[in-house]
């Protein structure tokens, strides 16, 4: 099918560039600060031309220069980045499950600079996050992206109102399921540290002149090493499904 270009349309096409922009400020693998800023303004011009004609029913007919525009403006970016930031708290649940998986390990001193949070994380955060990231497009979850783009213009109509509300119970929800989702990734390491804390306790008590915290953290750190190559392609996996799922939802409506 043809799409015919008027120069009105050009309205339209600016304010959907305005929330694709700022979602691609905060999403995923696209708004990493190592991502050139040029990078993330050609994706989103280029994706702006492919969207714009399958919602513009629901944009706002107005002139550029109208007094309503800068609601608008402020509206687009604040659904965008909305939108974004749920992704973003979703995808802070590998940093807890770095984190918790470092601590059982005695890992959580071999802290390096994730790009992605740029600040110090834990060396295992930082490697679910790159495979995960990697594992989010080998999959084809950015299609989802695009179609949960189209439908939040039915979720969050350009002339509808800001429900603030609505934005509170979300966040709050997806902090909860980023929370519990980390612990769940990293249950069979606690799980281990756990008996092996046990064990550790126990020998203690048996033999207190034994230097146990010598004798048992290469053992920790060998069991961590080689529960987490174990675990670790299960850990993106559910993952994985866990920000497919999320997807399809705002997808669906």
């Amino acid at each position: 099918m043809i799409h015919t270009f008027y120069f009105d349309d050009i309205y339209d096409y600016f304010f959907v560039f305005l929330r694709l922009s700022a979602l691609f400020m905060l999403f995923p693998g696209i708004g990493e600060a190592f991502v050139p800023v040029r990078v993330r303004l050609i994706l989103s011009f280029v994706l702006t031309l492919v969207i714009t004609p399958v919602i513009d029913a629901g944009l706002p007919s107005t002139e550029l220069m109208a007094s309503e525009t800068l609601m608008y403006i402020l509206k687009e970016i604040l659904f965008g980045t909305f939108l974004g930031l749920l992704a973003r708290i979703l995808l802070s649940s590998l940093q807890i499950a770095g984190t918790i998986i470092g601590l059982q390990t005695s890992l959580s001193g071999a802290a390096i600079l994730n790009p992605t949070l740029g600040m110090q994380d834990t060396a295992i955060g930082t490697l679910l996050m790159f495979a995960v990231i990697t594992m989010m497009f080998a999959t084809d979850c950015h299609y989802l992206l695009i179609a949960a783009l189209i439908s939040s213009y039915e979720i969050f109509p350009p002339t509808g109102p800001v429900l603030i509300g609505d934005f509170s119970q979300a966040i709050t929800e997806i902090i909860a399921q980023s929370f519990w989702l980390g612990i769940k990734l990293s249950l069979p390491v606690i799980i281990v540290g756990l008996l092996l804390s046990i064990c550790i306790g126990l020998v203690n008590r048996l033999m207190p002149q034994m230097q146990v915290y010598f004798m048992f953290a290469p053992v920790q750190m060998f069991l961590g090493f080689m529960l987490l190559a174990i675990i670790i392609s299960s850990i993106v996996n559910v993952f994985i499904d866990s920000f497919r799922d999320f997807l399809t939802g705002v997808a669906n409506g």
